[in-house]
């Protein structure tokens, strides 16, 4: 009976500490592989990188290679695909402060379009103001606070403290830390916001303009162009796109009305893509790994400014 009842706690013991051992190589095989994936990710970076600069060139069309279809590749784990999306057509919210000879001032222009671009998103523009002077609060690096807006020092007096970063913003997330974004506020705007550079405007891209981005357009044109017109515009466009931004402006009845209109209207708009959002995903057996690079394409250089893995926010 005592040989019995010792082999039985034996075997017992023997299965749990196989168990374990299955479990931990198990979890090692998918540490493992979840490793290369990430690797994966990177590396299929640097070659979409190498695939940009070759064509660094080429005009951005709508029927650009680069925005027709996702591109999927084999890799050793199974695939990888690479998706590219326009980055160019946002606002950039770093462009509410202008910084020139080490002084910083709020950009009252950049300011009044994000108003428009919150009216044309159906919420009021005077919250749109108020919301800009406190993006402008949040990145400058002085104390004084816009009226209805918040200061390093507000942020400090809540229950869970934290600083305002007194530099311009490296995602359009850190929106979600000042006051007045609200979720609700927040998923409204972030698809046609950016953060670029500090006091930089970005230039919207005539050839990949789509019709959702039409807040966009009356923003910078201050609600010149009626939807219709603007729509009419973006179903007609060639498949090699417009042959100038001057093209664009006339189609849409802006060149018409010159002066300084004309010419505002003309700074705000371009024909090539100078960010640019790509998306990879490699599936594996363990499952599906996500990285979004921003990719910053001025100056004819590329330059990885952003990275999320996962989704992108």
């Amino acid at each position: 009976m005592t040989v019995l009842l010792l082999v039985a706690t034996l075997s017992v013991l023997m299965i749990g500490m196989t168990e374990v051992l299955s479990r931990s190589t198990r979890q090692a095989a998918v540490a493992t592989m979840r490793d290369q994936a990430f690797w994966i990710l990177h590396g299929v970076e640097g070659a979409a990188l190498d695939f940009l600069d070759e064509r660094a060139s080429s005009p951005d069309v709508p029927v650009s290679v680069l925005f027709a279809q996702p591109i999927t590749i084999p890799t050793e784990l199974g695939s990888a695909t690479i998706t590219f999306r326009e980055g160019s057509n946002c606002f950039n919210v770093n462009s509410l402060v202008i910084v020139s000879e080490s002084e910083e001032q709020f950009n009252a222009d950049a300011a009044e379009r994000f108003s428009l671009l919150a009216g044309a998103l159906g919420a009021d523009r005077t919250t749109g103001r108020v919301l800009a002077a406190r993006i402008a609060d949040y990145i400058d690096t002085n104390n004084s606070a816009r009226s209805a807006s918040f200061e390093d020092y507000d942020y400090q007096r809540r229950s869970v403290p934290y600083r305002a970063p007194g530099r311009g913003l490296r995602s359009i997330s850190e929106l979600r830390a000042i006051e007045g974004f609200t979720q609700e506020v927040y998923t409204a705007l972030a698809p046609y916001l950016c953060a670029a550079g500090l006091g930089s405007e970005q230039s919207l891209n005539v050839n990949t303009l789509n019709e959702a981005d039409y807040p966009l357009v009356a923003a910078v044109t201050q609600d010149q162009v009626p939807l219709r017109v603007y729509q009419s515009v973006i179903r007609n466009r060639r498949q090699r796109g417009f042959e100038n931004v001057e093209e664009f402006l006339s189609r849409a009845g802006l060149e018409a009305r010159g002066g300084d209109d004309g010419s505002e209207a003309a700074a705000s708009f371009g024909d090539e893509s100078t960010r640019l959002d790509m998306m990879i995903t490699v599936e594996a057996p363990m499952g599906r790994l996500t990285m979004t690079s921003t990719l910053d394409r001025r100056a004819g250089t590329l330059r990885v400014v952003e990275r999320h893995l996962g989704q992108a926010s």
